[in-house]
């Protein structure tokens, strides 16, 4: 029988953590998010991932300096499906200020990019939008990974995208994704403010771990299930946003 060993990292081992970290800890930023980027640092670099890692830390920490943005996805907003897009805007607006910098603002830029396409409602690849993704592929991916392993959260949001009637949102494993519309069901839950602390330290740590997986191992494509992997595989190389294996 395999037999899992845990060796956790030393987090009084010092660490040299990118741009825009130092700023972040100038400005005395959440002591258990930080905490967490250190560990992930520091286990990052035992698997030869450490490139990987302060890119990660890079793009989510500075997220979590500058909140979401609506107006940078406004101009995807029209035609038959404006008044879905406009509604998920509205509502990942309305969970940024909930949550505030606890919550990296990739996270909503990454639904973003799912509500704002011509047709929110067809299952699509987040491959499919390379030209209009702002951050790259494997971090949105990982991103959405994440939340759906948080399942507080992904409850909260879909509470609030089922009171909004904009949907709910779908993500499966191979980047494909899409907002069901709002005839499919609703959801009601109550999160508590007093749980954003515990919910949002639990989708930091989700996230740092997706990131690995499909940014470092590059899961689930090489294992060749997903349908999309061939489109992954044709990205090697060619999107600088992708780090190779060591």
């Amino acid at each position: 029988m395999y037999t899992v060993t845990i060796t956790p990292v030393d987090l009084t081992q010092p660490v040299d953590l990118p741009h825009p970290w130092p700023q972040l800890q100038a400005q005395d930023f959440h002591h258990d998010l930080l905490a967490q980027a250190q560990g992930y640092l520091l286990l990052a670099d035992r698997f030869g991932f450490a490139e990987l890692a302060r890119e990660v830390l890079k793009l989510l920490g500075q997220g979590f300096l500058t909140p979401f943005d609506r107006k940078q996805f406004e101009h995807l907003v029209g035609g038959p499906y404006a008044d879905v897009q406009t509604k998920v805007l509205d509502v990942l607006e309305g969970l940024s200020q909930q949550f505030g910098d606890r919550i990296s603002s990739v996270v909503w830029d990454s639904f973003a990019f799912l509500g704002t396409v011509p047709d929110p409602t067809i299952e699509t690849s987040i491959l499919s939008r390379q030209e209009s993704l702002t951050h790259p592929y494997w971090l949105v991916d990982s991103c959405l990974h994440a939340v759906g392993k948080c399942y507080q959260l992904l409850l909260h949001i879909e509470m609030c995208m089922s009171r909004a009637g904009a949907g709910l949102f779908e993500h499966a494993c191979g980047c494909e994704a899409h907002v069901a519309p709002s005839t499919i069901g609703k959801v009601e839950y109550k999160l508590a403010p007093e749980s954003y602390k515990k919910v949002s330290f639990a989708l930091w740590s989700h996230t740092l771990s997706e990131s690995l997986l499909i940014g470092g191992l590059h899961m689930p494509f090489e294992m060749g299930f997903s349908p999309y992997a061939a489109d992954v595989m044709k990205l090697q190389g060619r999107q600088a946003g992708v780090l190779a294996k060591p």
